[in-house]
């Protein structure tokens, strides 16, 4: 892996555009005794953590959600939130959030193949990039030989009244080939998003639907319309079997499994999704 870090590294360099708009080269590095690709960003040392995702027929992962944790050498651990909100300048946190997802795409494809790899986009990176959303990070897969149809590009908590945006945003990320996954809280939303965005995949918030009595009616409609559903933050035993009595198949949360470092990635993960 250090001799695959090092070569990106090296062509990154060589290229002005990304360099600028992915971050500089010594941004990145290897810690050997972990076995897993660091970034460097103002004093916060950045590492991967992996989320499975699971089939909850068969009990088997069918990807992960990329999260990253820090450390700064001043302040200590930061929350992702903390992390991103210290940076004032958007053109900081546009470099921040493409860093993350630059050092998660690393650790995931150099230590294992279990696609599709579920990375977040920063509500704020909506905003402060102008127009061509993703064609700085499809650069990094084409320089890895990452088919960016593998990438989910999961975005935050939006209503439809954001329509305009969301719609420039995610023409622009399929157009380089990413996948789009919308992350919905209410169930209105969800109807209505996937109508006008029509994403591959709605992830739906348990804390906030599983109790919800339409949540069956709107699960089906979203599969009729060939969207596939994911219940995230299943936290209980209680929330595992109201989703699956509204039929949904995949599901990710801590009474699944906890975040991954890297370097565990591949091996076998127990799951109690009974």
């Amino acid at each position: 892996m250090t001799v695959a870090v090092t070569q990106f590294r090296d062509k990154l360099a060589r290229q002005p555009y990304p360099a600028t708009a992915m971050g500089k080269p010594h941004e990145l590095g290897f810690d050997s005794d972990h076995q897993q690709v660091l970034g460097q960003f103002y004093g916060c040392r950045l590492v991967s953590t992996f989320q499975p995702i699971y089939a909850l027929a068969g009990h088997h992962v069918v990807g992960y959600e990329a999260f990253i944790r820090s450390h700064h050498h001043e302040l200590g651990g930061l929350s992702p939130w903390n992390l991103f909100a210290l940076q004032a300048e958007d053109a900081d946190l546009v470099r921040l959030d493409r860093l993350c997802r630059t050092v998660h795409t690393l650790n995931y494809f150099l230590t294992a193949e279990v696609p599709p790899l579920f990375l977040n986009v920063h509500s704020r990176l909506l905003l402060a990039v102008n127009e061509n959303h993703g064609q700085a990070f499809r650069w990094v897969l084409d320089s890895l030989q990452i088919d960016p149809a593998s990438i989910v590009l999961e975005l935050p908590v939006i209503h439809a009244n954001d329509f305009p945006l969301l719609a420039k945003v995610v023409t622009s990320y399929r157009h380089y080939g990413f996948k789009i996954a919308l992350n919905i809280r209410q169930l209105p939303d969800a109807l209505a998003l996937a109508h006008l965005i029509h994403p591959d995949i709605i992830k739906l918030d348990s804390l906030h639907v599983a109790t919800l009595a339409d949540l069956p009616e709107v699960v089906a409609t979203l599969q009729q319309l060939q969207i596939q559903v994911i219940a995230t933050k299943v936290e209980q035993p209680a929330y595992l079997a109201l989703i699956r009595q509204a039929g949904i198949g995949l599901a990710q949360g801590h009474h699944l499994g906890a975040p991954l470092p890297a370097p565990t990635l591949g091996a076998p993960v127990d799951v109690a999704v009974n």
